[in-house]
């Protein structure tokens, strides 16, 4: 009876509607947009700008090319880096959109090695007990580098404290008691650590460099002696040929591990170059391209312009990534060109075509850089845009003249592009276009400015051009 009664009873509980299963639910997860908003509202306006164009491209083009993906990646690092206040945020957002891309050369680098740094900077400053020593480096009289380590008060107090009990329990121990402290290469260690993190290294570092100075200009054979005095009446000196590498190297044996290949960010070299990403690439001139041109590739666009400015501000250099085109990557490293693109600009960051510095109906030439394979699909071609030679300065070496008196004919222009392998409708747009420019109302300017307009003043000599007028074909050949 007993037994049954208490199946039932618990049959019962089961079923009793009072009772409910306590369930937890997760806090809705944050959007990438929100993090990202977060990310660049702790940024500044300039480093938000390029924080954008960076992420954005990678998130965008993945290893659509390969060079220029590990680039992208430093810059990101660089900037992450140097805004301590976005370390965890950054790393955060990264992680969230690597779960939602499943393309690992579309996602966004995490650096989990700086928020490593963060912490072991920061356990130096606030962990107790580390700071029981104070040391500092003293040039004396006589030459010598003194490292003068003193003990703080209450480490003192501690020491006669164990002294008093441990003195009948251990009276070997006290003589050798000089030796339980910690060496000294943790010492330095540890003191140059927390003056760094402590930002009082500006008076650290001219010591060091007065001192680094001074054992440079030192003869050969002069030797630097460390005094390091533990308590009054007793000092260990230890004396080393390089000062300065003898600290580096303990303080590498000591790292902690993981950090061995992350070093501090340092700030542009005088040889830097600022990569800025241009945010209208489309109005890049592809039409101007002469196999673009001539519809030998009519799928051809550009997915990419960036302009590399030097420290000093000026734009050295364009490079273009192309898609369906005859190349995969082209460098504008011509000056004139630069500045018809308008990119010296403003911001550097969009193109605003300058139709005053191009030539007369110009248009540009690719030339492929050696070693490569331009018929091979998979391969990635790498060519430099030029400026090629204009049809009219072509015509004028047809016809042998630089003076030519009849005008130009349509079977001219058809000779001259089967000779230059383009279309003959724009080979005679360019002869024509600049014929009537030079017999128009300004022809005297035109034809005195050739080298500005073309590119070229061509000189023939008669015995040519009367040449050239007997052979001359007809208007319709």
């Amino acid at each position: 009876m007993d037994t049954a009664h208490l199946e039932a009873s618990e049959a019962n509980r089961a079923t009793t509607p009072g009772d409910f299963i306590s369930v937890q639910i997760p806090p809705a997860p944050v959007s990438l947009a929100a993090m990202r908003s977060e990310i660049e509202a702790l940024l500044d306006d300039d480093t938000r700008r390029v924080f954008q164009n960076t992420t954005t491209t990678i998130m965008q083009l993945g290893n659509k090319k390969p060079k220029l993906v590990e680039p992208r990646r430093r810059k990101i690092r660089y900037i992450v880096a140097k805004n301590k206040q976005i370390i965890a945020l950054y790393n955060k957002y990264a992680k969230a959109h690597a779960t939602q891309e499943k393309r690992l050369t579309y996602r966004l680098p995490v650096f989990e090695d700086l928020e490593v740094q963060e912490d072991v900077v920061m356990e130096d400053i606030t962990k107790e007990g580390d700071v029981d020593v104070q040391a500092r480096f003293e040039r004396q009289e006589d030459g010598k580098l003194e490292l003068h380590v003193h003990e703080t008060q209450e480490v003192e107090q501690t020491w006669q404290t164990q002294d008093k009990d441990d003195q009948n329990d251990h009276p070997a121990s006290i003589a050798s008691r000089s030796h339980v402290l910690r060496p000294i290469d943790q010492i330095v260690e540890e003191e140059k650590m927390r003056v760094g993190a402590a930002m009082a290294g500006k008076e650290q570092a001219a010591r060091a460099a007065s001192t680094t100075e001074q054992y440079l200009q030192g003869q050969a054979g002069d030797v630097t002696t460390f005094e390091m005095r533990l308590e009054p009446g007793s000092a260990q000196q230890i004396t080393v040929v390089d000062t300065i590498l003898a600290i580096d190297e303990r303080m590498a044996a000591t790292q902690p591990h993981g950090l061995e290949h992350t070093p501090e960010p340092e700030p542009p070299s005088n040889a830097h170059l600022l990569v800025v990403s241009i945010i209208n690439p489309e109005d890049f001139p592809v039409d101007r391209i002469q196999d673009v041109q001539a519809l030998r590739y009519p799928r051809a666009k550009i997915v990419g312009v960036w302009a590399h400015r030097s420290t000093r501000g000026d734009v050295i250099q364009v490079t273009v990534d192309m898609q369906d085109g005859p190349v995969n990557h082209l460098i504008v490293n011509d000056a004139r060109l630069i500045t018809a693109l308008g990119i010296r600009e403003g911001h550097n960051d969009r193109i605003i075509l300058q139709h005053s510095e191009l030539k007369d109906h110009e248009t540009f030439d690719i030339r492929i850089f050696p070693h490569q394979r331009p018929q091979d699909p998979r391969a990635f071609v790498v060519g430099e845009m030029v400026s090629a030679r204009h049809a009219y300065l072509y015509w004028l070496d047809y016809r042998g003249s630089a003076d030519p008196i009849g005008i130009p004919y349509m079977q001219e222009a058809k000779a001259i592009a089967a000779q230059l392998g383009r279309r003959a409708l724009d080979v005679w747009l360019e002869i024509d276009g600049f014929w009537k420019l030079e017999q128009g109302t300004f022809g005297r300017m035109y034809r005195e400015n050739r080298m500005r307009c073309l590119g070229e003043d061509p000189v023939h000599s008669q015995q040519a051009a009367r040449k050239t007028k007997k052979t001359a074909r007809g208007m319709w050949g």
